[in-house]
């Protein structure tokens, strides 16, 4: 893989990821929390608002936790695998989080159904938080591993600016993906709400499919480093 291939595939990568995650974690929020205001009984409905944001804010908790296990995985199995399983732990997050506003619209629900949501909104908020785990430090690990394998005197200033166009279109993502949220919400509410977090899912699902594209240099560079050069 070329220079200018793993460049654009970092850009490309970061800003799905980008788009998909800074987008759904505004409207997560929307989402859940007229979801459990319907499935809550009317005594504590009032807590929906308070559950919710506990919910999202136990993402940081649970991603603590996997850091440790998703970096031994990530040593073990490769950084492009890491890259690759951060997608699909995020299209599984949203799939979940889809299937308890669904269910939530539902104003007939059945109290094993209650039940399953809240199970799916826990389950929701750990594969969110593992995806974070697999992801952080693994695509730029692999960024810098790549350049260095393909250009060794000039990787550092092509890492340098890579990171100057990654942060650029983050800043855009940002933007365009939260106010995108806001006025869809806004103008649309809950059904406009499924329809972004189903284009979220899709964006996760283009990552994981594209990732396991970059492990063939880094299967060809580690073939190079355990196999010595013969001597003539």
């Amino acid at each position: 893989m070329t220079v200018n291939h793993t460049t654009r595939f970092y850009v490309l990568l970061n800003g799905i990821n980008d788009v998909a995650y800074f987008g759904f974690l505004v409207l997560q929020f929307l989402l859940i929390e007229p979801t459990l205001r319907a499935l809550l009984p009317k005594a504590q409905v009032s807590m929906s608002s308070g559950l919710s944001m506990t919910l999202i804010a136990s993402q940081l908790v649970f991603q603590v936790l996997a850091e440790g296990p998703t970096g031994a995985l990530a040593d073990a199995y490769g950084r492009a695998r890491a890259i690759a399983m951060s997608f699909w732990c995020r299209f599984v997050a949203i799939i979940l989080i889809i299937a308890c506003v669904i269910v939530g619209l539902q104003s007939n629900s059945s109290g094993a159904a209650r039940s399953a949501v809240a199970a799916a909104l826990i389950l929701a908020q750990i594969a969110m938080a593992t995806g974070e785990a697999f992801l952080e430090g693994s695509i730029e690990a692999w960024l810098c591993d790549e350049c260095k394998t393909a250009d060794p005197e000039n990787y550092i200033a092509i890492i340098n600016r890579t990171f100057d166009w990654s942060a650029l279109i983050q800043n855009m993502a940002i933007l365009l993906s939260i106010t995108t949220v806001l006025l869809t919400w806004r103008l649309a509410g809950s059904s406009g709400g499924i329809i972004l977090a189903v284009i979220a899912s899709l964006l996760c699902l283009a990552g994981a499919v594209i990732s396991p594209t970059l492990s063939s240099h880094e299967k060809f560079a580690v073939r190079n480093v355990q196999q010595p050069q013969q001597r003539f």
